[in-house]
């Protein structure tokens, strides 16, 4: 009985032996390793961090790209509107660009046009590379429309138009940024309500009425003639009509230059 319990002894005995000694060796040696392993892994990081920045999505750097660069060109155009009302909008980008890598990104607009749906290049310099974008530019101003029904061949009138904001960029045949401006003009046909007045739906008043008496200016150089004469067909400002001399009864043509006044030169319109 005492020889089993003796034996029991010396074999505890000798495994806490072996786990104070792995202890004492862990202690010794764990910082050391544990120091290592921080060494490895910061220079793992630092390495890695080239290919995880060009992993990062680059779609805000495009869009913010096309947006100020459309807005520059819209506003060259546009000098009069301020910024906050040129809207742009760029088309959804494939997966394909806003994955890929660069560091040094540019925006190239294409054609004369800078409102509507538009085209750019996106340029890369590092890595090269490019891509062709759609985007859309909308560039909002005061115009004015017609307050109501309009008939055909009636003089406008302020109480009949009004000031409406709308983008420029569906205005293709024009418009016009005050009421003073259009104050008037003559329906060309019947005008419904909210429809952007142009020179194809409204035509400007005639300075001019046949049968009239006019002025006219004939100038060379510093040399100025005036005489008077007798329109023989209505115009309006540009527009050349004939007009017989009441002195020498010789019939000439002129251009409309204001009210009841027309030139032989029409560099002077």
């Amino acid at each position: 009985m005492i020889i089993k319990h003796r034996r029991l002894f010396q074999a505890n005995n000798r495994l806490n032996q072996y786990f104070f000694g792995l202890s004492a060796y862990l202690r010794k040696t764990l910082p050391s390793l544990l120091s290592k392993l921080l060494k490895v892994f910061v220079l793992a990081l630092i390495a890695g961090l080239p290919a995880l920045c060009y992993s990062l999505d680059i779609s805000e750097d495009i869009y913010a790209l096309i947006d100020k660069t459309a807005k520059e060109a819209a506003s060259i155009a546009h000098p009069e509107v301020p910024l906050d009302d040129i809207v742009v909008t760029a088309m959804p980008l494939h997966q394909t660009i806003s994955s890929k890598q660069c560091d040094d990104l540019q925006f190239q607009t294409q054609g004369q046009r800078v409102v509507g749906r538009l085209s750019g290049k996106l340029i890369c310099a590092n890595p090269n590379w490019s891509a062709y974008l759609s985007y859309q530019v909308e560039v909002f101003a005061n115009v004015v429309v017609t307050a109501e029904p309009i008939s055909r061949g009636a003089t406008l009138q302020a109480s009949q138009v009004k000031i409406q904001r709308a983008d420029l960029g569906s205005l293709k045949t024009g418009y016009f940024h005050s009421i003073a401006e259009v104050l008037g003009f003559t329906a060309r046909r019947t005008l419904k309500p909210g429809l952007v007045l142009t020179s194809y739906v409204a035509e400007p008043p005639y300075l001019v009425n046949k049968g009239d008496w006019v002025t006219i200016v004939s100038s060379s150089g510093a040399i100025r003639v005036t005489a008077t004469g007798e329109a023989l067909r209505s115009g309006r400002y540009g527009e050349q009509i004939p007009v017989r001399n009441l002195s020498s009864k010789e019939t000439i043509k002129g251009w409309i230059n204001k009210k009841g006044s027309i030139t032989t030169r029409k560099s002077e319109i």
